[in-house]
């Protein structure tokens, strides 16, 4: 038996969240005579690179006040800390909306994810100045219910996201609690019903109709902070299929996620396996080894992450070095000789073998990731195939959506059929129609979510067919061999194709992050395969071992 967390794991980490603490201090503008006091976003303040402060920078006011009260942190007790978080709060307010939301992606959008993300860091701040009688405690309050309301009364209509519904659950019951408003907390216990009605029977939330181990880590973190305040039978039960269904997809190098997830997210958040670590042996032991990859650097950390996702995860780990050390000897199946698991609905599907530890990613076309357990490198991270055709065209057969699959013992197929990959980025003239439209149009709640769902379809739209097709045969034995045969029965005239390296197909911010884990494993440079033969011979197969 041993701790959740080794004590130089827990003072390496404890170094690395003072520190990227000190770097969201150095994103906010803390001149006490500046216009923008407290605003958190330095390439508006600073840099005036950007026409509106995006909002839910001002989510860094939590685990500042969070550090402020943890005698082990270096910004313990600092007054200049506690300025901080009271300034990061007033700035959010003078940038609400009177309806009570907030603006991520553009001027008058008044984002539901955004006001969700945002109103508990908010009342976490304001408990902490009530706490040390700060002025204006009615008004703030007041502000603080705006936010509640809105989030209780409109809905996020773009897509389905599971963590953010989870974010606002945890908000609308942390601000019935502060605010005393049982409207919130009702609407939050709601919330949470809804998240939970979701869940699939494999244990997984959606995440764009998909699962996401990546992104299930951060609803796990809301709904373990849920259960905190309010736990009930039904959410425990839930919560216990999530981490049944996130060990599978812990990496033997403490990793988790990647290209096989439905948003492709790589970034592990702890704080709610931590919560959950004396309910479940598993999460102790995910816990741990998450823990134990962040402070060695192979996994995205408050180190490498960018500034939209460092408030959240430094969050996560800050809440996770609050929890106390509970014991785990529970063996995760990347540390089981053999083990196997399929999930049909998510496209998921585990091996491991006394060599490797493999996920195959059958709802994005057949992608690949292979660990060898002995060294716990990734020997293979394989996002599928990326192909140009001679009328300018790129297409991929890294498609999200349902594909045969034949799942076996020793065996997984996967036949995927190629599909337009669409790589659409921000240019001067579209800026200018949408800024344009930001200050008409789009000041209208309802027509400004209509032309937001609109903008995400063109971004997340389905990806277009293509009559070009893959069969990917992956078979475990001694050694893994992963044969594909290509079926070019239209005649398209290829003019490269490529794989063997990870890719993102889709639309996902919070994709591709470079971590330690890429550096003590092999490049994997594209492998070109021979496209004039695919043209002509309108088949080709691919073979490799591992």
């Amino acid at each position: 038996m041993s701790t959740l967390v080794l004590p130089d794991v827990t003072e390496r980490l404890r170094r690395a969240v003072d520190l990227a603490a000190m770097r969201a201090l150095g994103d906010q503008d803390r001149d006490p005579s500046s216009p923008t006091y407290g605003c958190f976003d330095r390439r508006y303040w600073a840099w005036k690179l950007v026409d509106f402060p995006e909002a839910t920078f001002q989510r860094h006011v939590y685990p500042l006040a969070l550090l402020l009260r943890d005698p082990a942190s270096r910004l313990h007790d600092r007054a200049d800390v506690f300025e901080a978080v009271e300034a990061g709060l007033r700035f959010a307010l003078r940038i609400q909306h009177r309806n009570g939301s907030f603006d991520q992606a553009f001027p008058f959008e008044q984002s539901w994810g955004a006001t969700a993300f945002l109103l508990q860091p908010l009342v976490a701040a304001f408990e902490c100045i009530r706490a040390a009688g700060g002025r204006d405690l009615d008004r703030i309050a007041l502000r603080l219910s705006a936010s509640a309301a809105f989030l209780r009364t409109t809905q996020e209509r773009h897509g389905r996201i599971t963590n953010h519904l989870a974010g606002g659950a945890h908000a609308l019951l942390a601000a019935g609690a502060a605010l005393a408003d049982p409207p919130a907390a009702a609407a939050g216990a709601a919330l949470v019903a809804e998240i939970l009605a979701s869940q699939s029977p494999e244990g997984w939330f959606p995440e764009y109709d998909g699962a996401d181990p990546g992104y299930q880590t951060l609803c796990v973190h809301y709904l373990a902070e849920i259960a905190a305040l309010n736990r009930t039978a039904d959410l425990m039960r839930g919560l216990e299929r999530a981490v049944d269904f996130l060990q599978w997809f812990v990496h033997p190098d403490g990793t988790l996620g990647g290209l096989y997830g439905s948003r492709r997210t790589r970034v592990a958040y702890p704080g709610g396996l931590a919560i959950l670590s004396k309910e479940f042996p598993a999460a102790a032991a995910m816990t741990r080894a998450l823990m134990a990859a962040a402070a060695d650097d192979r996994s995205v950390s408050v180190q490498t992450v960018d500034a939209g996702n460092l408030a959240p995860l430094l969050t996560s780990v800050v809440r996770a070095l609050s929890v106390d050390p509970a014991p785990s000897g529970y063996a995760l199946p990347c540390d089981r000789p053999s083990a196997a698991a399929d999930f049909p609905d998510a496209g998921l599907h585990v091996r491991s073998t006394a060599s490797a530890y493999a996920v195959v990613g059958a709802r994005n076309g057949g992608t690949l990731t292979v660990f060898d357990r002995a060294s716990k490198q990734c020997l293979r991270d394989d996002g599928g195939y990326v192909a140009d055709l001679s009328d300018g065209r790129r297409i991929t057969s890294q498609v999200t959506g349902p594909h045969r699959v034949t799942a076996e013992a020793g065996a997984i197929s996967v036949d995927a059929t190629f599909a337009a990959m669409p790589r659409p980025v921000p240019t001067p003239a579209r800026f200018l129609a949408l800024r344009l439209l930001n200050l008409t149009l789009m000041r209208s709640l309802s027509i400004g979510n209509a032309i937001k769902r609109m903008l995400v379809a063109v971004l997340i739209a389905p990806q277009a067919p293509v009559p070009l097709s893959v069969q990917r045969r992956v078979v475990f034995g001694t050694r893994i061999t992963v044969t594909d045969r290509f079926d070019n029965a239209a005649g398209l005239t290829v003019t490269s194709i490529r794989g063997g390296f990870p890719f993102v197909s889709v639309h996902m911010a919070s994709a591709g992050y470079y971590d330690g884990a890429m550096l003590a494993s092999a490049h994997f440079a594209p492998v070109e395969l021979d496209a004039e033969a695919l043209t002509r011979n309108r088949s080709l197969e691919a073979a490799a071992e591992l």
